[in-house]
């Protein structure tokens, strides 16, 4: 068995753990298993409560993930499991690791983890933090950085606004009511044109119409009134 151990980055910044070639990237043919740290949870737990709306979905469906597959038994094309061993504090001590660092946590773990195992079974920790993979360079534990290929890339939710903001001034600047009255060959009658105005799918037909009246106010005309003066 291999054992992957993924750092907190890994989870919300890199592909789906279930669409990463493993085999391929570690080059065995050993059946592969997800391991948790618990610091990794904690870390997973806090960021669903994230102002990045991105990593916040992101750590969700990965804790929605972890409780489906272990205590639900649903199918995956990759065993997972938590490392719920009581925690070694002479780890800490030996390795001269400190208890209150959350990158020493999870590295107590995996030390703790692999100290357990027989000859056969490998341990791989997984991370894109440079100080961390040097950190477990240090202390024997094999570490494998993910290709860029992996990685997903997000806009900013800064961007996103500034792309909104521009959407929205696009479509006020041609959208201001332009009204043209003429006369009815046949009744004489004033008829008063308006410009269809299309919705766009980002906003309601209710806010359109108040933003609109809100920004362009126009006095009001009354079509009985114009009637009248043009048969006077």
């Amino acid at each position: 068995m291999h054992y992957l151990f993924l750092d907190t980055n890994i989870f919300l910044h890199f592909k789906d753990f279930e669409q990463i070639e493993w085999k391929k990237l570690l080059n065995t043919k050993d059946n592969i298993e997800i391991v948790f740290a618990p610091t990794v949870i904690s870390e997973l737990d806090k960021h669903k409560y994230d102002s990045n709306r991105n990593k916040a979905n992101k750590a969700k469906k990965i804790i929605k993930k972890v409780k489906e597959n272990i205590l639900s038994n649903v199918n995956s094309n990759i065993k997972i499991s938590i490392s719920t061993n009581f925690l070694n504090t002479q780890i800490f001590t030996d390795k001269n690791l400190d208890k209150s660092n959350q990158d020493d946590c999870i590295l107590a773990t995996i030390i703790d983890f692999k100290n357990k195992l027989n000859g056969k079974d490998k341990v791989t920790f997984v991370t894109d933090d440079t100080n961390f993979f040097l950190k477990c360079l240090i202390h024997n534990v094999v570490t494998l950085e993910l290709p860029d290929e992996y990685l997903i890339i997000e806009e900013s939710e800064e961007k996103k606004k500034i792309k909104q903001l521009e959407k929205e001034i696009n479509f006020y600047k041609n959208c201001e009511p332009i009204i043209t009255i003429s006369l009815d060959n046949e009744t004489n009658h004033p008829v008063i044109k308006k410009p269809i105005i299309e919705m766009p799918e980002w906003q309601t037909i209710e806010v359109i119409k108040e933003e609109i009246w809100n920004k362009f106010k126009k006095p009001y005309v009354n079509i009985s009134e114009l009637d009248s003066e043009f048969k006077d």
